[in-house]
């Protein structure tokens, strides 16, 4: 499939095209989203900054749009499968035609009407097809449709055409594209295109050196997207990195961890002679998401679960870590064998009898009953550093002791955001204390501005966030913190309002404060949103909320 067009620009001495003069169908002042990109200097395997995650297309994208929810950067392809979605041969068709005409004449005209199709959302779903029908076309205009689509990678300023840029490029020789397509690969939305260019041109071993490049320098569904691949693999360093970093990404972790897993041979690496401390962590994380479960294959489809998770205590007790994680992954392996809603007569398939969950339990109960973990996690909880408190926090409960103070001295110090932690109890005292630091800490005038339709996404309402974490709990403390059901009630945040009004249905008419009717009164008189205010009248109605 790859001959005839690979024979295009011949061997290594072959001269580059330039550039052609092509009249370009968008403004002139738009800027070009891979010159954005190139911008950044970057060494080795360094990742683009979290700054470029915003391309120079959001304003266009998103003009008109009253919402402020933006999908990340790769998910809405990650999520709906643009890339693999069907399209008719009609549509693909008309797609071809338009391509070929403004390749064959380049005129103003011509690329606008193709610019125009590759603008829609649809036109993504027709990229394999338009693919497929121009490798059944004998007479191309290779030079032409090469030229074309390269001006369209390094120049067009909206990220759709960019992608139907990127996987054309997959049709020709990569010896002069290769790094144009690993820099525009680095950006998670443009990632699963360029792997898919690289994958259809390059040879042997460096389509996996280019993925494993990629994937080491993205985090996020492009990160996925590579692991997914190259979980494929036969080589050890590629296995290594797998178990050890590859798995981790930002979406969830429980997308990989089968993958990884799997792929790179988890129960062998871990009745290897020698695990470092790197592998054994990378165990228990992976291992964790296994039992955790959610979009990917998991622990229930795992052939190695029962002796991996084996493996993985018996290695703890000879190599006794001191990282809090894994009291993490102990604790989730407990709570998985001791589930009797687990189907249990599917897993003995893969060897999970009542014998083996018996031995696995003890096994983590020895784990847990080292005598240096307590004192390792009261010192962590003490540590300046978030990652190192977050450690500690969560691996508390494994060992008996309870965070709660912790994450309170770690508020009142300031700089931190720990509202959420501190509304986990059932102690009404705790619960006092924490509404004085918290009108210590924030400005419930300056929250409880008036009513409005803001979503509470931005920099600005981190406030009402903190509001958020404190009326999710408050419903179960009657009368109780009123003030912050106040400020709720006259939040600009529809979030903020519908949890103010959830917290007074759960303490009942009969625990809310004289000015409650009153205050719910002014409340609906000045609502804007039809649904908030439908519920107002029904909370004063004394009726269920919807």
């Amino acid at each position: 499939m790859k001959t005839w067009l690979t024979k295009l620009f011949g061997g290594a001495d072959s001269a580059v095209p330039q550039d052609a003069p092509f009249p370009p169908p968008w403004a002139a002042e738009r800027p070009s989203i891979y010159r954005f990109l190139a911008a950044y200097q970057l060494a080795g395997d360094q990742p683009l900054p979290a700054e470029a995650d915003v391309l120079p297309d959001e304003a266009v994208l998103h003009a008109g749009s009253d919402t402020e929810l933006r999908w990340a950067p790769g998910a809405l392809d990650g999520v709906l499968g643009h890339h693999s979605s069907a399209a008719s041969e009609s549509d693909a068709a008309v797609l071809q035609e338009a391509l070929l005409c403004a390749a064959r004449s380049p005129t103003r005209h011509n690329l606008q009407q193709f610019y125009r199709l590759i603008e829609t959302d649809k036109a993504l779903g027709q990229v394999d097809a338009l693919m497929a029908r121009l490798r059944h076309i004998p007479q191309l205009p290779l030079a032409e449709l090469y030229a074309l689509v390269r001006w369209l990678a390094m120049e067009c300023p909206d990220r759709g055409p960019l992608k139907i840029a990127i996987a054309l490029l997959g049709l020709f020789r990569p010896a002069y594209e290769r790094e144009l397509l690993m820099r525009l690969g680095m950006h998670d939305e443009f990632t699963l295109y360029a792997l898919v260019s690289l994958g259809n041109t390059l040879n042997g071993g460096e389509v996996e050196d280019a993925w494993w490049s990629l994937a080491r320098r993205v985090n996020g569904w492009g990160r996925i997207h590579l692991v997914e691949r190259l979980a494929r693999t036969e080589r050890a360093d590629i296995r290594h990195w797998l178990l050890r970093e590859g798995y981790k990404n930002s979406i969830m972790d429980e997308y990989l961890a089968y993958a990884c897993a799997s792929g790179g041979d988890l129960l062998g690496s871990l009745r290897a002679d020698a695990v470092d401390p790197a592998l054994l962590l990378g165990a228990g994380e992976i291992i964790a998401a296994l039992i955790a479960g959610g979009p990917a294959q998991d622990i229930d489809d795992y052939a190695d679960g029962a002796a991996v998770l084996r493996a993985y205590l018996e290695r703890l007790l000879a190599m006794r870590p001191t990282r809090l994680e894994h009291l993490s992954a102990v604790e989730a392996i407990i709570s998985f064998v001791e589930d009797e809603e687990r189907a249990w007569d599917t897993l003995a398939a893969h060897g999970w009898d009542r014998s083996v969950r018996a031995k696995v339990a003890a096994l983590a109960g020895q784990v847990l009953a080292l005598d240096y973990w307590p004192g390792l996690v009261v010192r962590q909880l003490s540590d300046p550093d978030a990652a190192a408190f977050a450690s500690a926090s969560r691996a508390a409960s494994a060992v008996g002791i309870d965070p709660w103070e912790a994450y309170y001295e770690r508020q009142v110090r300031g700089g931190s955001d720990q509202w959420y932690f501190l509304m986990q109890t059932d102690d009404p005292l705790r619960v006092r204390r924490v509404i004085a630091l918290a009108l210590s800490q924030i400005d419930l005038d300056a929250i409880g501005g008036g009513a409005a339709l803001a979503n509470g996404f931005g920099e600005e309402f981190a406030p009402h966030r903190v509001l958020d974490s404190l009326l999710q709990g408050l419903g179960r403390f009657p009368a109780t913190g009123y003030v912050l059901i106040q400020a709720g009630l006259r939040s600009p945040v529809i979030r903020n309002r519908n949890l103010a009004m959830r917290a007074l249905r759960d303490w009942t008419p009969a625990n809310w404060p004289s000015d409650a009717r009153a205050d719910l009164q002014r409340a609906y008189e000045t609502e804007p949103n039809a649904d908030v205010r439908q519920n107002l009248a029904r909370l004063l109605a004394g009726q269920a909320l919807e």
